[in-house]
């Protein structure tokens, strides 16, 4: 068994003691020893013994005799005369791979015991008046905010500028033969099986924390009563920065603005989208490789996921949850207009302001046709016979057809549906508004659209005349009556 009275060495004769690894006991005796031998260690003792002896002599005369020898002695041997100001020896104990060790095997028992006290000392200062709990922690953050952590990161951030005006790569090269190494024997085969095998233990403590917590209906409550709070501390923050911004004059404000758009470079932006863009067309060409002719297979992978998932999924509850959402959207949007329209004058400059939205669209689209107009007519008309053959008109045509046919089918099978909808939807419309609308239009706007209709009147006419010519097709009967029916139009006398 070691003895616990430190010696006392020099500086240069500083050595870490032996450590079993063995004897917990024998180990601990060892780094007690170790670290009484360090000066910064002694300078803390002879400072607080003596001040621990006064305290327990009190006012008794033959005690503070005793630890007044006692004190006088203690300093005595924890003295050295080779101590050296600023002489680091504690450091000297962490270089030691023994020590270090030690040190961890007893660092959870360490932890606990600090832990322990922290809770007990919780539990106390739990029972203290409110006016000494605000002067402790007073006291506390006071002396601990000294701007200390403020300075340490000042001059690390010297020290890095100094060295990357000097090496501009030095991070990069000093770290990168441990990154390789990390690299090196890291086993990512074995860290993808271990999380794919830790799927189940995933779910299965996410399934214990949900049991355990829901067992406290209570604590749930609380704990999403949380969210609101962090919204509203979240919010709060944003609006004082936000503020702060606005307390900025606009010159400023905008040069600020210039400033950070300025410092953003192009050119590595233009070279992200090059390779994204390049990324999506390889998985395109990719999966044309891989699929069959015809059929590509990144979309068959897509479409067995989805079939997966909607076999899955109960019909009846994705239709409900889909219509619950759009009356969500529905609500959303009344509420919101309602708000606006409550307010008379915010609705007033809504009503004035929204040509102006128009407008820019507009100025925006016309941009676009400007520059369509610009190209000489041989480049326009090369572009527009690529642009024009690109659409799939069959495809178009078919989707027209199937709906025709639909349409067909329906009036066929339930006549009184679809004249059912047309009596309702004529029925509801306002006739003598219509009327009122269409008199507007062609009596009182006729002088307008004159120059318009005689642009397009007399060819439409012409048209239809030519449309009505008697052919030998299957719509001749119809046509024959289109005629007769003309034909009675003229030749009727007004009664």
């Amino acid at each position: 068994m070691r003895d616990v009275q430190p010696k006392i060495t020099s500086a240069d004769s500083f050595q870490t003691g032996n450590y079993s690894g063995h004897d917990p006991g024998d180990d601990r005796q060892a780094i007690l020893q170790d670290v009484l031998q360090t000066r910064e260690v002694r300078q803390l003792l002879k400072t607080v013994l003596p001040e621990f002896f006064k305290v327990w002599a009190g006012s008794s005369w033959w005690r503070r005799m005793i630890s007044k020898a006692t004190g006088n002695s203690v300093v005595k041997q924890l003295s050295c005369q080779k101590d050296e100001l600023g002489k680091s020896e504690i450091n000297r104990l962490f270089e030691d791979k023994r020590f270090i060790n030690t040190i961890v095997d007893a660092l959870p028992g360490l932890i606990n015991g600090f832990s322990e006290a922290l809770e007990t000392s919780g539990q106390t200062l739990e029972n203290i008046s409110t006016n000494d709990k605000k002067a402790l922690l007073a006291g506390l953050f006071s002396k601990n905010s000294q701007g200390r952590t403020g300075s340490l990161l000042t001059s690390c951030s010297r020290i890095l500028n100094d060295i990357h005006q000097d090496d501009p790569e030095f991070l990069a090269r000093i770290l990168e033969p441990g990154f390789k190494q990390w690299i090196e024997n890291l086993d990512f085969g074995e860290l993808k099986e271990a999380l794919e095998n830790s799927g189940q233990d995933a779910r299965a403590l996410v399934t214990m924390a949900n049991t355990v917590i829901w067992e406290y209906p209570a604590k749930v409550v609380l704990l999403l009563s949380l969210l609101p709070t962090l919204a509203n501390m979240t919010a709060g923050a944003v609006e004082i920065s936000v503020g702060k911004l606005n307390s900025v004059p606009p010159d400023l404000l905008t040069d600020i603005v210039l400033a950070f758009l300025n410092e953003i470079d192009g050119g590595t932006v233009a070279r992200i989208i090059d390779q994204l863009t390049e990324v999506i067309r390889k998985i395109h060409t990719g999966s044309a490789l891989l699929g069959e002719p015809g059929a590509q297979q990144f979309p068959k992978v897509l479409a067995d996921i989805f079939a997966t998932v909607i076999i899955q999924t109960k019909p009846a509850t994705f239709w409900k949850a889909k219509i619950a959402l759009a009356e969500l959207k529905a609500i959303y949007d009344q509420e919101w207009s309602r708000a606006v329209n409550n307010q008379p004058e915010y609705a007033r400059l809504g009503l004035i302001n929204r040509p102006e939205l128009f407008n820019i669209c507009m100025r925006s689209r016309n941009q676009t046709m400007t520059s369509w107009d610009a190209m000489g007519d041989d480049e326009l008309a090369g572009a527009i016979a690529q642009f024009l053959p690109a659409y799939d008109v069959e495809e178009t045509a078919e989707v027209f057809n199937s709906v025709l046919a639909l349409a067909n089918r329906m009036c066929a099978a339930r006549p009184d549906i679809c004249a059912e909808l047309v009596r309702q939807f004529i029925d509801t419309v306002d006739h003598e508004e219509l009327a009122g609308m269409a008199r507007h239009v062609l009596g009182e706007m006729r002088a307008e659209l004159r120059p318009a209709a005689r642009a397009v009147v007399p060819g439409l006419v012409e048209w239809v005349c030519d449309t009505l010519q008697p052919t030998d097709d299957e719509f001749e009967e119809d046509a024959a009556r289109a005629r007769g029916a003309l034909r009675a139009l003229l030749t009727t006398e007004e009664v």
